[in-house]
């Protein structure tokens, strides 16, 4: 099969199968927030300048201008994912191919990036992976490429996605300076190219520099109330599920085990590295750490390493494969490890596809078989139905503790209420500060629902169970009746 044939063949599989997963996988809570931002830059709104929203400011831009031409919907949303994930998944064996002149290793290295269940369990949904670990992967294309100013541009359009990436920043500075033989101009290229990436960001920072800093800087510093001490164990402990020394409940941990074991053998069967793999290897040692820099740190995180990961498997392969050649048994052995490695391989994706979209354990958000009903997209879209036919006129603000309910709503948002996270991010905040954030608190909220403002409030599939308990008192003792209910989302209202 030619190369082009062989591309083709592996982009119609991986888009396949990537559509098919993002149709029936579990929504996630935090796809609530993403998609709402989307949906409101969409229409005219600014994050920070007109509400919460505790990431960089990529993602809100370019989902919002993707669903103005495909319209607001959670399979819109996910379809983009889908594309960009797959479009990874072409320039990854675009580049092993070029690396090892091995049609048949490409091939199979993009079904293990399509099989790996980090990669199809967080790339597919609306949030920040596929679009940031996407323009990071171009960075790393363009600096192995030696073609600076691009590599810079692209990391400075990730890091406009997820923030802590610009950690790499000195990787590939590094990297193109050596490059180009310790060339300056080159450095200073792969700098102007970041400058100009990071350049949006100025926009905000000039228009309210403390709406900005406090939503991608000081909310993340404050969010977990771990000491020390207690946020490092944390960081172990995720480290050790990640690498399948503690196996995960989630199965996350496997797959990526057995990659980095393949590294590290490479490592080992070489007496010294491949000089064209010594990026992919600086750059996902430096990702490892950036995943543990948050608190809490979440598996999740680690799925930015799995390109670089299956590149450095992929010069595993070659290596065991001249050693191989020397010795029949080491051929013979060689092979059934493969064999091994294949099946435990394609064994953790199977186990994955049916907790995401059948069963629903261990899953985040939705954690066990009970609820997962709760998180089908057929489910949420039924409430969104219902809240659109109690609606009094398209003009009318709706309140939704998690704003996933509103997503194919043709409603005004509570302004305040576009986030889940916004609410408890202003406990301990003076309230002229919260104000500022745009962030509700606990009197606003009660004098609100005492002047039933708004009418309708959805409770349920939020993050904060306990906090909605409380307020379904308040709503009972400030007039509100609960006129529906599927599953654990509930639909209270005023003066009906």
């Amino acid at each position: 099969m030619s190369p082009r044939r062989a591309l083709l063949a592996l982009l119609v599989t991986q888009l396949g199968f990537f559509l098919f997963f993002s149709r029936y996988r579990f929504a996630c809570p935090d796809e609530g927030l993403y998609l709402m931002a989307a949906k409101l830059v969409s229409q005219g709104q600014r994050p920070y300048l007109d509400f919460f929203y505790q990431q960089m400011p990529a993602l809100p831009y370019v989902y919002g201008a993707w669903m103005k031409l495909w319209g607001v919907s959670w399979d819109s949303g996910r379809l983009l994912s889908v594309l960009l994930t797959t479009a990874l998944g072409g320039l990854l064996w675009w580049h092993v191919l070029r690396l090892f002149s091995s049609p048949w290793l490409a091939f199979v290295t993009g079904l293990l990036y399509m099989l790996n269940s980090m990669v199809f369990s967080a790339h597919t949904l609306v949030k920040t992976y596929a679009l940031s670990n996407l323009l990071l992967f171009g960075a790393y294309l363009a600096g192995f490429a030696s073609s600076p100013l691009l590599s810079g541009l692209l990391l400075g359009l990730a890091v406009e996605t997820r923030l802590y990436l610009i950690a790499l920043a000195p990787v590939l500075l590094v990297w193109t300076w050596r490059q180009a033989g310790r060339s300056l101009p080159a450095a200073g290229r792969f700098l102007t190219g970041l400058s100009l990436g990071l350049a949006p960001c100025l926009f905000f920072l000039f228009q309210d520099n403390g709406s900005f800093l406090y939503d991608n800087l000081l909310y993340h510093l404050n969010r977990s109330s771990q000491p020390i001490l207690a946020s490092l164990k944390q960081k172990l402990a995720v480290l050790l599920l990640v690498t399948n020394v503690q196996p995960a409940y989630d199965g996350l941990g496997g797959q990526f085990a057995l990659l980095a074991a393949a590294t590290a053998l490479g490592v080992v069967i070489r007496e010294r590295l491949d000089p064209r793999l010594l990026l992919a290897f600086a750059t996902v040692a430096t990702l490892v750490v950036v995943c543990l820099l948050p608190s809490p740190s979440f598996s999740q995180y680690f799925c930015v390493c799995v390109p670089y990961l299956l590149i450095l498997t992929a010069g595993f392969e070659r290596a065991a494969g001249r050693l191989a050649g020397l010795q029949p048994l080491v051929r013979r052995l060689g092979g059934t490890v493969a064999v091994l490695f294949a099946l435990v391989y394609t064994g953790y994706a199977v186990f994955a596809l049916h907790k995401y979209t059948v069963s629903g354990h261990g899953v985040p958000g939705v954690e066990s078989s009970a609820g997962a009903a709760d998180w089908k997209i057929e489910t949420i879209r039924s409430v969104s139905g219902e809240i659109q036919r109690r609606l009094r006129d398209p003009e009318e603000t709706v309140a939704a503790f998690w704003p996933g309910h509103l997503i194919e709503c043709d409603c005004a948002v509570q302004p305040g209420w576009e986030n889940q996270f916004a609410l408890p991010a202003s406990f301990g905040l003076p309230p002229e500060q919260a104000s500022r954030y745009r962030l509700p608190t606990d009197q606003t909220l009660r004098a609100g629902f005492g002047a039933h403002t708004p009418r309708l409030v959805i409770l349920g599939n939020g993050d904060f169970q306990g906090m909605e308990s409380l307020y379904r008192g308040v709503l009972a003792v400030s007039g509100y009746r609960r006129v529906y209910q599927l599953g654990a989302a509930q639909i209270y209202a005023a003066g009906d």
